[in-house]
């Protein structure tokens, strides 16, 4: 073919590329023919991959979905030419190249070109050291790029990267830490859900975005073996399912759930595989979803035969949904001479093991069981005498804390005019024979029998006051005081519960509680005094789940509110209480949702302070203060930390910690512009007093992008000095 034909056959092929656009279905069928033919005939590929080439350089946002039809029309024919496989490879080849483009354009339009050839292109062509050129885009700066590099690659999952990573390892990579939501959404619809993805799509229930958690729902979950998941993971979902807001989450899982299990066969199955002691309620709220749409046994058969903590959980659930839904009447419940000699079994066994995981789980199913008897009708004489009997032996032995609490309950439902001569029967009992039993009998007294009464009053003028200063017994006397007091306040009992709070933490706890249950000033000074001692010796981790209670109710002065709140910061990431641990995550995350200026405020002092975990504090701060109902805290955290910049900060490293945290803070347009001048006038001062140690040129340059570029008002200027000033 002469150069005036090539020429003339490139125009032409322009041409139909150009028409193609606007012609009917008769039009398209002989472009496509025509094309094929110049193809077959002339061998036109490198005019072909010149159109191509065009098309990569579209000024659109994307390439016409017109353009991209048409070229996958022709990718699907190649392969029946002469030279087709030798053509499509070539193509392949070509576009390669060009997902390496500067030109943010022209890699995501390559990449959009390749997807079109990867029905037909050949499993050895794109393992040949391709598929690592294209899975680097998963990392490029733009997430249009990255998105069209997810829809090359979701096709080659299964293909290895190395002996060590598969594609899919990529997948699992962009769905966890992609920073664009979009992105993550797409990967998650597209990854490949299997038994070796299950840990990385389950997180998705708790992701950031609403709309990710809802396609995990409504996309993944049904796709998921329920069985085949690890507890752990499980108890996560149910979780993040009853507590979800923004859709109905929990009705989803429990279509999974019937999809997985047979029920009613398989409920005592399904409840163990979703059994949690600390999040029975998510089980409950769970449970209930299941029996509003298949119904439930109404057969407890099974709890007499094996009342484990997790069957005595089911049925205790099983009777309140029946009892709410069809009365009383509609309970099946087990004979009661049955019932109590399983219940007391249960009590006796608490008080002979000593095995601590056994002893806790005897002691759940005891509790259920007791809540199970209140549904029982007592009015009958018989009854009521059954059950006291059973409830006086357990309270005449020495028992322990657990069976007391729960026995004393049942015996102020079961007992009537006689309440007080019943109880007091037991106190007399014990209080020769067994001091500790009678305190315990007299603390849930106190704890759970109203209205006051002259028991009350025996107790705290007989036990209580002669015995406030006794050594031996002082923390179990001052409970029992505690508890009168709560209800009616004690002068006695509460200076005692004062002069003790420095010995003992109990005492503490007991001080705060009566605060926040009353208006005690003195009181309410004691405690704070001392809260302040705690934090001048900064070794007293007993104060800050007490003290968040008052730091919560708003009763502590602002000053010592963000001292506490940065010492509980700093205590939260060196502990290893796990207890105070998962208090702190709890309560950090309740506090700084409502409103991140505390921990805004607190911020550097804290990272300076901070001995270990800088990042882990850094990252969890950026979320809190990302999902705080507070909206502008990005922004006012960006300020805190240039004006820390502009004035003084502890050493060279926490200078570049803290230009770190800013490069990582998202710089927004609709951020507040008169805050956005102020950032600027600290960064300027930033620049000329550490310009030599610190680099924020790139700072600078994001803040510029979003600047008016008016000049800062007088009023601002005086208030950014003052702040770099203080």
């Amino acid at each position: 073919m002469t150069v005036s034909e090539t020429v003339s056959s490139l125009e032409r092929m322009q041409l139909i590329f150009n028409k193609i656009q606007q012609c009917d279905s008769k039009g398209y069928s002989e472009s496509l023919a025509e094309v094929m033919e110049m193809l077959t005939a002339h061998e036109l590929s490198e005019e072909f991959l010149r159109v191509v080439n065009t098309v990569l350089a579209c000024k659109r946002p994307s390439i016409p979905s017109r353009i991209l039809s048409f070229l996958k029309r022709i990718f699907e024919d190649m392969p029946d030419l002469p030279k087709g496989e030798e053509l499509v490879a070539g193509t392949f080849y070509y576009l390669i190249r060009f997902t390496e483009s500067k030109f943010m354009k022209v890699r995501k339009n390559s990449l959009s070109i390749l997807r079109l050839l990867s029905d037909v292109v050949r499993p050895e062509v794109v393992a040949n050291g391709l598929l690592e050129k294209i899975s680097e885009r998963l990392f490029d700066r733009e997430k249009a790029v990255r998105r069209e590099a997810l829809k090359v690659l979701c096709y080659y999952q299964g293909m290895e990267l190395n002996p060590k990573v598969r594609i899919v390892n990529l997948f699992k990579d962009i769905v966890r830490y992609d920073p664009s939501d979009e992105v993550r959404s797409l990967a998650l619809s597209m990854i490949s859900v299997d038994p070796s993805t299950y840990g990385c799509v389950v997180e998705r229930c708790m992701d950031a975005s609403g709309a990710i958690r809802r396609m995990f729902y409504e996309h993944c979950l049904p796709r998921i073996d329920l069985k085949s998941l690890s507890q752990d993971k499980r108890i996560l979902l149910m979780e993040k399912a009853v507590l979800e807001r923004e859709f109905d989450a929990k009705g989803s899982l429990v279509d999974a759930i019937l999809s997985a299990y047979r029920i009613p066969e398989e409920l005592r199955a399904v409840n163990a595989s979703f059994y949690d002691r600390s999040r029975r309620k998510y089980l409950e709220a769970l449970l209930k979803g299941v029996f509003e749409k298949v119904g439930c046994e109404k057969e407890f058969a099974y709890l007499l035969s094996d009342p484990s903590e997790e069957n005595t959980f089911l049925s205790k659930t099983e009777l309140l949904y029946i009892e709410e839904l069809f009365g009383r009447d509609s309970l099946a419940l087990p004979d009661l001479e049955s019932f109590v000699s399983v219940m007391y079994r249960s009590c006796t066994s608490v008080v002979e093991l000593s095995e601590e995981s056994e002893r806790k789980a005897q002691v759940e199913a005891m509790k259920n069981l007791f809540r199970i008897a209140r549904f029982y009708d007592f009015f009958n004489e018989a009854s009521r005498k059954y059950i006291l009997s059973t409830v006086y032996k357990l309270l005449a032995k020495n028992s322990v804390e657990e069976v007391v609490e729960e026995a004393m309950q049942i015996a102020s439902l079961v007992c009537d005019d006689d309440l007080n001569n019943f109880i007091g029967s037991i106190i007399k009992k014990n209080a020769k024979a067994s001091p500790r039993m009678c305190l315990m009998v007299c603390k849930h007294v106190m704890k759970h029998i109203r209205p006051l009464s002259r028991l009350h009053e025996a107790i705290v003028e007989e036990i209580v006051l002669p015995n406030l200063s006794s050594g031996e017994t002082a923390v179990e006397i001052l409970e029992v005081g505690f508890y009168y007091a709560l209800s009616r306040p004690h002068h006695a009992i509460i200076q005692s519960l004062v002069h003790n709070m420095e010995a003992n933490s109990m005492a503490f706890q007991m001080c705060v509680d009566l605060v926040l249950s009353s208006r005690d000033e003195g009181l309410l000074g004691d405690v704070l005094r001392h809260i302040e001692q705690g934090l001048e010796t900064k070794e007293r981790d007993d104060i800050i789940i007490p003290g968040s209670k008052i730091a919560l109710s708003h009763r502590m002065p602002d000053d010592l509110r963000s001292r506490f709140i940065a010492f509980a910061l700093e205590r939260y990431y060196c502990t290893q209480d796990d207890h105070l641990k998962q208090y702190c995550s709890i309560l950090f995350f309740e506090l700084f949702s409502e409103d991140s200026t505390l921990l805004i405020n607190i911020f550097c002092s804290v990272l300076e302070v901070l001995p270990c975990s800088h990042k882990v504090f850094i990252d969890q701060s950026l979320y809190w203060i990302g999902n705080s109902k507070y909206a502008n805290g990005s922004q006012l955290l960006f300020y805190n930390i240039c004006v820390r910049l502009a004035s003084e900060y502890e050493n060279d490293q926490t200078g570049k910690t803290l230009v770190k945290v800013l490069e990582r803070i998202e710089v927004l347009r609709c951020w507040d512009p008169r805050m956005t001048k102020k950032i600027l006038f600290c960064c300027s001062s930033v620049a000329r007093k550490h310009g030599s140690r610190l680099s924020i040129g790139e700072v600078i340059r994001r803040l510029m992008e979003i600047d008016d570029g008016d000049p800062i008002s007088q009023e601002d200027l005086c208030d950014v000095k003052k702040d770099l000033e203080n």
